[in-house]
């Protein structure tokens, strides 16, 4: 039932390596393709035998990604002389980026797996120094439109399992100049209307990256999302190391918003595994972990809220969306792919 479309990856192997150039790829006779490797089309014998090769249709090519590696090869060579350990804490970070690269995340783990991270830094407001809970939410989730070969993760959990978002003393609070600004999308009355020049996304997001681990920022892989950008008048897509998930990428749907055009997301986003699953979409406050939380999400909402119209969806206390004033300060839940 295989059918090429742009985004389409296989694996092969081949018997013998190819005497040709330029050399052609017809998988399940849905026809034949040039194949390529770091945009430049194959030359006579730089196809192995015996080797697997995963190949990425680009619409017009199928162009070499990954790391080809020998078919006889066992798992334990392909990490190094070790499987990885059953228990995902109990990986470093590298060990996870082999499984991520060669699609082989859910044969050892499973979605909903945490992995401890020792952070170190102050984001926002808040001093995060200590070791908080990434969660797998999702494998090569949206291949044909995002990473790819992927494993990708949320912030965050306590160790004891409850599901957290970071908050500051400033909760729910607004920020009225950048100096005192926390996990807000914009800044007072300068409020943005869009993921692309949202302050989380610019600065929270930033910050964030420099208080993971070294081991942790070597593995981290930028990764295309789609979201409603007012700014650039439709669905366009950003480039992030870390970022916020959209309504539809937790709900599924989008409703409650006062924009049609936040309804063309759905076209490039695909709900994450982890809460078509069924989660809870409740978090509770990382300083505070009996007390729920509202929570960012990364998608534009417009519906006024006491009169502003500078408003984006947040993910609520009871797990419902609604919206949410821009330079208020709500839970920050930050996710990243590995690739």
């Amino acid at each position: 039932n295989f059918k090429r479309a742009t985004g389409s990856h296989c694996y092969v192997k081949f018997t013998y390596a190819n005497t040709a150039s330029s050399p052609t790829l017809n998988v399940n006779s849905t026809g034949a393709a040039y194949m390529r490797y770091n945009n430049a089309y194959i030359s006579s014998g730089m196809l192995k035998a015996n080797i697997v090769y995963d190949f990425v249709y680009d619409g017009t090519y199928w162009q070499i990604t990954g790391e080809p590696w020998e078919a006889e090869s066992t798992l334990e060579e392909l990490f190094g002389g070790k499987l990885p350990d059953s228990t995902l804490s109990n990986n470093a970070p590298e060990t996870i980026r082999i499984a991520a690269t060669h699609s082989l995340g859910a044969n050892f783990w499973s979605v909903g797996d945490k992995v401890g991270i020792n952070l170190s830094g102050t984001v926002g407001g808040v001093s995060l120094n200590g070791i908080y809970y990434a969660v797998i939410i999702g494998f090569n989730h949206n291949p044909t439109l995002e990473c790819g070969h992927s494993i990708h993760f949320q912030f965050g959990k306590t160790g004891g399992g409850t599901s957290i978002a970071f908050t500051d003393s400033g909760y729910s609070g607004m920020f009225q100049t950048s100096n005192s600004a926390r996990f807000v999308h914009g800044v007072g009355s300068s409020s943005v209307t869009d993921w692309r020049n949202s302050y989380i996304r610019d600065t929270i997001c930033t910050q964030f990256y420099n208080a993971l681990p070294n081991e942790w920022q070597n593995v981290i892989a930028p990764c295309v999302k789609y979201t409603y950008n007012s700014g650039d008048n439709g669905v366009t897509a950003t480039m992030d190391k870390i970022w916020l998930l959209s309504a539809y990428e937790i709900c599924g749907s989008i409703s409650g918003v006062n924009n049609a055009n936040v309804q063309n997301e759905a076209d490039y986003q695909k709900q994450y595994t982890y809460y078509s699953n069924g989660n809870s979409k409740i978090k509770y406050k990382h300083s505070s972990t009996s007390t729920a939380c509202d929570w960012w999400t990364r998608t534009w909402n417009g519906t006024a809220v006491s009169g502003n119209t500078k408003t984006f969806c947040a993910i609520t206390a009871s797990g419902g969306t609604g919206a949410r004033i821009g330079y208020d300060s709500y839970g920050f839940a930050p996710c990243f792919a590995i690739t």
